[in-house]
């Protein structure tokens, strides 16, 4: 069996430098690893709403590739993307190493989801983005005791995409989810936990069999330890 490539999803929020530095070190560990880079292919989505513009983006990436196997590893907001990523894809979906991202769950919003788990943050961004903000709205200063590298930091932060009150209402589907092994069960699923917003997810994942690593950092510690990152990444992946 072929080795498979490792397709690293980056937030529809953020952009692949939020991953670059993680796929570099895949590379050096042996394997053939990308984040592509989703919000220009998003640009010409027109009408079509943002999960599907995702998916379809995703699904032409791994085309793009000309392999027959992927693993993919959702972060943060792709995670809920994910199963409309493998359904659309051409390739084999070896594998699914979520990093501190939430599950998918058939029909839920991004705000069904934040609700589920923490009604006070989200009756908070619910507020402000019907009153016409737009999320996220990150700073520098903000993000410095997250990602101590600055030049990181920086390249993250020229790439966040702020998104308005519909983006976070849309249903997202959940086709042929959980994905089933050869016997029936959801063996092919990991989950990488980092931070404390992302607990009741890795809790889910447990509950679902799956392998879950835990590393005690925040979200965005593929920009700071991405060494490690790569390391349980692929150790993940070979066990799911």
């Amino acid at each position: 069996m072929s080795d498979p490539t490792f397709v690293l999803l980056h937030s529809p929020l953020l952009g692949p430098a939020s991953w670059a530095p993680v796929r570099e070190e895949l590379d050096l560990l042996g394997f053939r690893a990308v984040a592509p880079r989703m919000e220009e292919r998003l640009g010409s989505s027109g009408g079509v709403t943002a999960w599907r513009a995702y998916a379809d983006a995703a699904a032409e990436a791994i085309t793009d590739l000309g392999t027959d196997e992927v693993v993919l590893v959702p972060h943060s907001g792709a995670g809920p993307l994910v199963a409309a990523v493998a359904d659309m894809s051409i390739a084999q979906v070896r594998a699914i190493v979520f990093v501190d991202a939430a599950l998918p769950n058939h029909g839920w919003s991004r705000l069904d989801e934040m609700a589920a788990h923490d009604p006070g943050f989200a009756r908070g961004i619910r507020a402000d983005l019907e009153g016409g903000a737009r999320f996220p709205a990150w700073t520098s200063d903000e993000l410095a005791p997250l990602v101590p590298d600055s030049d990181r930091r920086e390249a993250m932060l020229a790439e966040v995409q702020p998104r308005g009150l519909d983006f976070f209402t849309e249903p997202i589907p959940a086709p042929n989810w959980p994905p089933s092994g050869e016997d029936g069960s959801a063996a092919r699923c990991a989950y990488l936990h980092l931070s404390s917003p992302y607990v009741h997810a890795a809790r889910e994942a447990e509950a679902l069999g799956w392998q879950v690593g835990r590393i005690e950092a925040g979200h965005f510690h593929g920009l700071v330890n991405p060494e490690v990152m790569a390391s349980v990444i692929s150790r993940l992946a070979e066990g799911a």
